[in-house]
């Protein structure tokens, strides 16, 4: 029986003459100077520094090599080295793995470094104020502004009842935000809704404030001008501002209130103001007429 795991002499020395081989171990014999030179500036800088000489140790332990290789049949095995060739090889390896271990703990030490030093220049005082302020938290007070707030709640209100689509749903998004803000600061629901009821009172008010000074505009207009273009032309304004006042009362929540019977009635009623107005001109020119009068006669 054969011994398979005989050493074949005239291979090894074919090996050790080729010329990769060569190449491959004056590379690791150069890897070995350089890690012994790196070893002892390391050794120079890190004898005072505790902390490196312990991450030395965790990271040669923690990168130890516990690769084994394991014997193969020779019928499949590549050619073999001698005792003393495996010997040199073995210690090769060991210096090339060192080398490499050192390389890594050198990476992760500059790493660190560099890390720590962004640390320290993102901990610097900035003196950009306006980056600044962004993460300062602003303080508002809204109980000042509590008057304020309920004037706007109002308009809000009013301005939610609009025929534009858009501003309605954009004002009634403000009553939501402006009611809770006067919720937080201290308003009742109570309030609120009093707030509420005052809004569209004042609305309607107002509303017939318009038409009234709508209707006057228009029947004097006609009286002044009788059925001339100009006055066509202005009734026409006003017809258009009388629908338009119309459509608001409807929105308000009060539908049909100018109906045909108020409208006339409103007509009648600023036709007789019209008239009161002429009267009492009237009354003040024969006033003036008479006290002019007077007083030529007694210049005379």
């Amino acid at each position: 029986m054969t011994n398979q795991h005989a050493i074949d002499f005239a291979q090894a020395s074919l090996i050790e003459e080729h010329p990769l081989y060569k190449k491959n171990r004056q590379e690791i014999r150069e890897k070995a100077v350089q890690k012994k030179e790196r070893a002892e500036r390391r050794d120079a800088s890190s004898n005072s520094d505790p902390k490196a000489l312990k991450l030395d140790s965790m990271l040669m332990k923690y990168h130890q090599d516990s690769v084994h290789l394991t014997n193969v049949d020779s019928s499949n095995a590549e050619p073999k080295v001698a005792d003393g060739d495996q010997n040199t090889l073995d210690s090769d390896s060991d210096d090339s793995s060192s080398s490499l271990l050192d390389d890594i703990e050198s990476d992760i030490l500059d790493r660190r470094k560099s890390q720590e030093f962004f640390k320290r220049l993102v901990q610097l005082p900035s003196f950009n104020m306006s980056q600044l302020y962004r993460y300062i938290p602003k303080k508002i007070d809204f109980k000042k502004r509590v008057s304020e707030l309920k004037s706007m709640y109002q308009d809000n209100w009013v301005q939610s009842r609009s025929d534009n689509a858009f501003s309605a749903a954009y004002a009634k998004f403000k009553v939501g935000v402006v009611g809770s803000i006067l919720s937080c600061c201290g308003v009742s629901i109570q309030d609120l809704d009093q707030l509420k009821r005052d809004a569209f009172e004042k609305a309607f008010n107002e509303n017939c404030a318009l038409m009234k000074d709508n209707i006057y505009s228009s029947e004097l207009t006609e009286l002044l001008y009788g059925k001339s273009g100009k006055s066509r032309t202005a009734r026409r304004m006003y017809h258009k501002q009388e629908a338009l006042l119309i459509q608001g009362m409807n929105q308000l929540g009060r539908p049909g209130y100018w109906s045909e019977t108020r409208l006339l009635e409103q007509r009648r009623d600023r036709c007789q103001d019209i008239i009161d107005e002429w009267v009492e001109e009237l009354t003040h020119l024969k006033y003036k007429c008479e006290y002019i009068k007077g007083e030529s006669h007694d210049a005379a």
